[in-house]
């Protein structure tokens, strides 16, 4: 029930959490950023996206009669390092959209407000593409804004005695709410109260709690969109006061990484005494283990200031777009000649003590030149990748992405799965980056590889919720209908309560559609029987893919688009969607065209099993 005085707030959150404003934050924001989030809907949210208009005024009609609920999130863990996990949140689109709504709300005074020029961070403003995906590594924030910072950090190394290297330990686990909405509400003056006390409540709904514990009012739920990540920077705007004090115009910081330039070791160490005391006061902490004052030399090597600037001469050349298709082989050669020499490689393997993949920034500078690499057509020894995967948490995203474009994809695939045998991934990202190898990889279909994916879907099965979605990734490429079938009884106690699992196994039935036999009937049953409104949306979308030609037609300028990022050119999700659209007898003509733009539906051994 609403309280009496509620009404007078109304017009605030109407202004921000309107029909208009929540379509705006759909399609500006919120869309684009869903494909960051590491379990990917397998009809990409398109039900969403074509009933926008209605749930938007669904929602806004929610939230101006406080009868807004938040869905209950999912939690799952990423490995930084010897077993030690960050824990990220999976949030519903419908909550998403509502927390961008809020956080565009702020963000904009909340950067007129920031007291220093060298907080860098900066929301990416990313253009939806229909058909391209960009696959990055950040973590956070646009590129650009990160690449102003590096430049920055660069820049001051070469002009003090000393640089200090920090960042805050734990920094989103630690955001205290209350300490938070005193610092919005001390930056944003004409935000109403309740437009705080709807973004607390959504903040604190989202935050983990694990059994029955009582709520505390802490930690930032880490989620792999913009909006909580405007406000954790606005968090540190103190931190920057004190900073710039002790060290004008030789200071950056990007969200919690903080750098600055000194001229002696005493102002180093004044400085970080009171970067910590300010932290303390809203109880927070700097990183004791990562906090180093390094010399010009030592800083020079931390930031890799030698092996940036040669990459940057490689990626200028490359922007020589005329000359670049002749250029091409001898760059690729080059680079493959630095990569060794960089690597300086052991007798068993893997980078030596000397290289400057192991020191400081060199996690940063071996994903540029794998990235440079993949430009040129050059791959890195799929040993390389795969003692990155073993051995460098940090490092796995990025070496098994770089292993789908693998000229050597089956070899690839038994060692992965050789890696996932032994247990070394206790974490849920490592098995959802494993399943996307395995369904992008240009892989040929041998009886060894079809073995392999067997043993790979029994124990992706024991990994819990995210475990049964890689599982049925895997399924969903090499499986037939009935095995299909199967898997869907097996797991139906785990996925029919669960919003992201049970919205793969729909998304899922389009390879049964058209098979003979009960499966695809018997499919359809087990998945109404579920009662959940999210199989049935993803199930409602399929059908209208197969059977309405106007809803088909458009669609098509969305499904026609190949993607260069994947060596098929096809993004697994679209390729079901496809198979849908292939089953549409009205709408042959624009299936032709969907489907003439995407060549690999019909030479991949495994798309042409589905029925292409």
């Amino acid at each position: 029930m609403r309280s009496p005085k509620f009404v007078f707030s109304e017009p605030s959150i109407k202004s921000c959490t309107g029909p208009s404003q929540l379509i705006s934050a759909w399609k500006k924001k919120v869309k684009p950023q869903l494909r960051k989030q590491v379990l990917w809907d397998l009809i990409e949210f398109r039900d969403v996206d074509h009933d926008i208009g209605t749930l938007s005024h669904q929602m806004s009609q929610e939230i101006s009669e406080a009868a807004y609920q938040v869905s209950k999130p999912k939690t799952y863990l990423v490995e930084k390092s010897r077993g030690l996990c960050r824990q990220m949140t999976l949030v519903r689109p419908q909550d998403l959209i509502i927390l961008q709504c809020l956080s565009s709300r702020l963000h904009s005074q909340i950067i007129r407000n920031s007291p220093s020029k060298a907080a860098f961070f900066q929301p990416g403003d990313m253009e939806w593409s229909a058909g391209k995906m960009t696959i990055s590594d950040d973590d956070y924030g646009a590129v650009a804004s990160w690449k102003r910072f590096q430049k920055q950090v660069l820049k001051f190394s070469r002009e003090n005695k000393f640089v200090v290297i920090t960042d805050v330990a734990n920094f989103y686990d630690f955001i205290n709410f209350k300490h938070l909405r005193n610092i919005v509400a001390s930056l944003c003056d004409d935000v109403d109260e309740a437009v705080l006390d709807i973004l607390i409540y959504l903040l604190n709904e989202l935050a983990w709690v694990p059994d029955y514990m009582p709520r505390q009012e802490m930690g930032m739920p880490q989620i792999e969109t913009e909006a909580p990540r405007v406000l954790a920077n606005a968090m540190l705007f103190e931190l920057d006061r004190v900073v710039e004090k002790h060290s004008y115009r030789n200071y950056a910081r990007f969200m919690d990484d903080i750098d600055f330039g000194v001229r002696t070791i005493v102002e180093a160490k004044q400085a970080v005494r009171d970067i910590d005391l300010t932290l303390q006061a809203r109880q927070l902490r700097l990183n004791s283990a990562k906090t180093k004052i390094l010399t010009q030399r030592e800083a020079f090597k931390h930031f890799c200031v030698k092996e940036n600037s040669d990459l940057d001469r490689y990626a200028k050349l490359m922007e020589l777009t005329s000359f670049f298709d002749v250029l091409k082989p001898r760059i690729g050669l080059s680079l493959t000649a630095l990569y060794e020499r960089w690597l300086s490689r052991r007798a068993t393997g893997g980078p030596s003590n000397n290289s400057p993949f192991v020191q400081g920034n060199g996690s940063k500078i071996q994903k540029r030149i794998f990235t440079l690499m993949r430009k040129c057509d050059v791959h890195p020894p799929v040993d390389d990748l795969i003692w990155l995967t073993k051995q460098q948490p940090g490092m796995r995203a990025t070496a098994i992405r770089t292993l789908v474009h693998t000229n050597k994809p089956n070899d690839a695939f038994n060692k992965l799965l050789r890696v996932l045998k032994s247990g070394v991934f206790v974490d849920d990202v490592a098995h959802i980056e494993f399943a996307n190898f395995c369904v992008h990889s240009r892989l040929r279909r041998t009886p060894k590889l079809l073995t392999g994916f067997e043993e790979a879907v029994a124990i992706l099965k024991k990994e819990g919720v995210i475990g049964a979605y890689a599982a049925s990734l895997l399924l969903g490429r090499v499986g037939t209908p009935d095995q299909l079938l199967e898997h869907a009884r097996e797991l139906y106690p785990v996925w029919k309560n669960d919003y992201w699992l049970g919205r793969a196994i729909a998304g899922l039935y389009p390879r049964l559609h058209g098979a003979s036999g009960h499966a695809a009937r018997e499919y359809v049953q087990l998945l109404r029987s579920a009662n959940s409104p999210a199989c049935e949306r993803v199930l409602d979308y399929h059908f209208a893919l197969m059977n309405d030609s106007t809803f088909l037609k458009q669609s098509s300028n969305y499904l026609k688009h190949d993607n260069g990022s994947f060596p098929l050119k096809v993004f697994f999700p679209k390729a079901i969607q496809i198979l849908s659209a292939k089953q549409n007898g009205a709408a042959a003509k624009t299936y032709s065209a969907i489907a003439g733009n995407h060549p690999a539906l019909a030479t991949d051994p495994f798309f042409k099993t589905w029925g292409f």
